[in-house]
């Protein structure tokens, strides 16, 4: 713990709660078995003490100085084990609850979801996770027959998993951004689209153009359309190709249900790093790129990753109870606890009468 006060961290705001309540909490420090390292504790504690004002606070305040305590400062320990490998079969699984959900460490409590808000980009959190990158196969579209080709490729792989209900694709759209004043951004340039772990298709649209099969493909309700923002690009791409795109699922909204139970703007990297515990690549030159000339490995990366991203992001979370639901679940549960112990109880003063009775009855036999 010497180590931590010797170099304390330059936190601002509310951060210098945690120092005002450090000498209060009785020593020595409780054993908590917990999965994070100090520096996402200090994450966690600032995202905490910054947005959240529910009940609970103080115990959560008390469980990360016990970590810190224990000295989880130097390596990162039990990660791996919180952390689900969301293949398809993994997801499948979680869905036929045959393995119970495990939220991931990057959320305030390993056991709950209290307390959890997004965080604002402008925030520089003391931990720096892994930069999620897309390891499957990239497949670069940029002639009329490439994305021909592609979109029969995805119809394929959602007639073989349509039994199982509207297949969800990470959806995104890249456009050349414009720098000038009273001068709007390109058209949309590029369109990525993912559904597994193992191939994304990148299509570059403003080369290719939108054939008809795949604009039957984005107008059908057969598959969900996810992404951040949706709705934007959905408009965007009704404006520059006239695709009146289908069935859409913003993550920013599914985020909001399934982590805090009320309305929050969500941007892709502050979800991934909150319930992922993985950072995104946002680098402002590839990003703010010209997205019109031919894509070079870097912008295709970072492409195929965005489109990874938002599906894999809503396999996860869709796997969760939404919030009102846990909510049910749990008063449901007390009240049925409170229903067996007062049955209890009851069946327990009976007995307790019925032991009275019977010991005055043997009193009274003695004594005649």
């Amino acid at each position: 713990m010497a180590v931590f006060m010797r170099s304390r961290p330059h936190w601002t705001g509310s951060s210098s709660l945690f120092w005002k309540l450090l000498p209060l909490v009785p020593q020595p420090m409780c054993s908590i078995d917990c999965p994070s390292t100090c520096s996402e504790i200090k994450r966690s504690f600032r995202a905490h003490t910054l947005f959240s004002s529910r009940e609970g606070a103080q115990g959560e305040i008390e469980r990360n100085l016990c970590l810190l305590s224990e000295g989880q400062s130097t390596k990162e320990e039990k990660i791996n084990a919180w952390l689900y490998d969301m293949r398809d079969s993994t997801i499948e699984k979680i869905r036929a609850g045959q393995i119970p959900l495990q939220y991931s460490n990057c959320m305030l409590n390993n056991h709950s979801r209290k307390g959890i808000a997004p965080a604002p980009r402008k925030v520089k959190h003391g931990t720096k996770y892994k930069v999620l990158k897309f390891g499957g196969r990239i497949v670069y579209c940029r002639t009329d027959s490439e994305v021909k080709n592609a979109t029969m490729e995805l119809l394929d792989k959602i007639k073989a998993k349509n039994s199982a209900g509207r297949v969800p694709l990470g959806f995104d759209l890249e456009w050349k951004p414009s720098f000038r004043k009273g001068v709007g951004p390109g058209k949309t340039a590029v369109m990525q689209i993912c559904m597994d772990t193992a191939c994304c298709y990148v299509m570059h649209v403003i080369h290719s153009g939108i054939p008809s099969i795949l604009k039957s493909f984005l107008e059908d309700s057969s598959s969900v359309k996810v992404g951040i923002g949706i709705a934007g690009d959905a408009t965007k791409l009704l404006k520059d190709y006239g695709v009146n795109m289908q069935s859409l699922m913003d993550l920013s909204d599914l985020g909001s249900a399934k982590l805090t139970g009320t309305r929050n703007i969500w941007n892709l990297s502050a979800l991934m790093e909150t319930v992922m515990c993985k950072q995104l690549s946002k680098r402002h030159s590839i990003r703010l790129g010209n997205w019109e000339n031919t894509l070079s490995k870097k912008q295709l990366q970072y492409a195929a990753t965005d489109a990874f991203a938002c599906w894999h992001l809503y396999e996860v979370l869709n796997g969760m109870p939404d919030l009102e639901i846990e909510k049910e679940s749990l008063a449901a549960s007390a009240k049925f606890s409170n229903k067996k112990e007062k049955k209890n109880s009851l069946e327990q003063e009976k007995k307790n009468k019925r032991r009275e009775r019977e010991n005055r009855k043997r009193e009274k036999e003695k004594g005649s």
